[in-house]
């Protein structure tokens, strides 16, 4: 028997024998055996012990070469033009759906067109379809009824969201989103909450509902007004507006919709695509519990010397660095197992810095990208613009004076190159942006005085 023969069958007796105790002290409690339980914890545990034998790691190496971050997204280029840190960012976070707890929850929060459903619809179809649960918008009970089951023994409604990615194309009710507050922060394993049903007779009826595991979740909304306690819950992105990633997605949509089959052949065929699926199927049927992540002390000391001052949302921020880590480490398990465990590089951790560094600012005032993007780019720079001319100095240095509704319209027309929808600027964009302390807006001590002002808050 070969030295990798027999520790797997010393792990196996090892589960054996932690499955009869387990079963042992069921038995004491006056439960039932759990006989069906242990047989699939078994055969969970020999498949991951066989998808992780040397000589499978070896052959796997082969098939699946290491990849770095930039390998991966210019895979998803062929499909999703620009976006480099969107589309990695919720490459990871589905992946990350196959571990244990080591999930991701992903906002996209972006004016209307903008790509938000395009760039999760396309990563989502790369994964199998059994492990996606998708949703146009939903109620609260929607979730219920629909994924729910009944448990015989306790009459309550189990939702099993165990190695699932969770996507809503549009914003759940609000209501929702706050039954899943627990789930998306891994407060339990198992959720308990009570909802009230009306029974055959139409009375009231409480109905306990357990959610069971983690899932990754997307969220994509056109709505920017985020409460905090999902903010940071989620890793908040937008989709890049830029003129050349627009050019080449027109492009990608004209040639996808010319009816030109060979086109779409070759992107359905593409053997990088296909690679990529066959990647992801062999890493969810590896079932890989947690990857290690080593070095926490150094990687601490990185964050926080990134992000300077701290503020309470930076524990999750750090949470969410540390499983971009796994992440990218998972999708190079075979290239990561060390014995009897996955461990990432310090490849892994320095790409995940890299990945975050283009999103930290951001988190970091609680907004979604394109709303600090506007904020630097367009509201900002105009202020000071403004505020340079002779005109208006005095008056700006006094906070007599701030943008104007017309000069912010005009603004974002000459640097964005598109209109500012206002309503959509006054409900959604400015809300928020005075939430996150960015902005005032009151009225002007001189000149007109029936319009609002905009003045920034930080103009240093």
């Amino acid at each position: 028997m070969s030295h990798n023969e027999k520790r797997i069958e010393e792990e196996i007796l090892e589960i054996i024998e932690r499955n009869i105790n387990r079963e042992q002290l069921s038995n004491s409690q006056d439960n039932k055996p759990t006989a069906n339980n242990f047989s699939e914890e078994l055969q969970k545990e020999l498949r991951r012990l066989s998808n992780l034998d040397e000589s499978n790691i070896k052959k796997y190496k082969e098939i699946h070469p290491e990849q770095s971050i930039d390998d991966v997204a210019n895979i998803l280029s062929k499909r999703i033009k620009g976006d480099w840190e969107n589309k990695l960012i919720t490459y990871y976070a589905m992946l990350l759906a196959f571990t244990h707890d080591s999930q991701l929850n992903v906002s996209f929060n972006a004016q209307s067109s903008a790509g938000k459903t395009y760039i999760t619809t396309t990563i989502a179809d790369l994964f199998p379809e059994e492990h996606r649960k998708e949703f146009w918008r939903a109620s609260p009970t929607a979730l219920i009824y629909k994924e729910g089951e009944i448990d015989e023994l306790t009459g309550a409604t189990i939702i099993d969201l165990t190695r699932t990615i969770l996507i809503f194309y549009e914003v759940p009710d609000p209501t929702l989103q706050k039954m899943l507050r627990s789930v998306l922060s891994h407060d339990s394993w198992e959720n308990k909450s009570l909802t009230t049903n009306k029974d055959k007779k139409g009375a009231n009826r409480a109905q306990e509902v357990i959610i069971r595991g983690y899932p990754s979740t997307i969220f994509c909304s056109a709505g920017l007004i985020l409460d905090e306690q999902e903010a940071t819950r989620a890793i908040l992105l937008s989709p890049e507006v830029t003129e050349a990633k627009l050019a080449a997605s027109v492009h990608l949509s004209a040639k996808r919709s010319s009816g030109n089959s060979s086109f779409n052949n070759e992107l359905a065929l593409d053997s990088e695509i296909i690679e990529l699926k066959g990647r992801i199927a062999d890493i969810v049927y590896a079932e890989i519990e947690d990857i290690e992540v080593p070095n926490i002390d150094s990687i601490e000391k990185r964050f926080i010397a990134m992000v300077g001052q701290l503020k309470p949302r930076h524990s999750r921020d750090i949470d969410h660095l540390i499983k971009l880590i796994k992440g990218i480490a998972l999708h190079n398990l075979w290239h990561r197992h060390d014995g009897n465990k996955v461990t990432a590089s310090q490849a892994d951790i320095d790409q995940a810095f890299m990945l975050w560094e283009k999103v930290a600012a951001s988190q970091d005032q609680n907004l979604p990208p394109m709303l600090l993007s506007f904020y630097q780019e367009v509201l900002l720079p105009t202020y000071k613009e403004k505020m340079a001319d002779p005109d208006f100095m005095e008056a700006m240095e006094h906070g007599a004076i701030g943008l104007s509704r017309d000069e912010l319209m005009v603004a974002n027309q000459k640097i964005k190159g598109l209109p500012l929808n206002w309503d959509y600027y006054r409900q959604q964009m400015q809300p928020q942006l005075i939430a996150s302390g960015l902005i005032d807006v009151r009225k002007p001590a001189m000149g007109d005085k029936r319009n609002m002002h905009v003045f920034p808050l930080k103009v240093s």
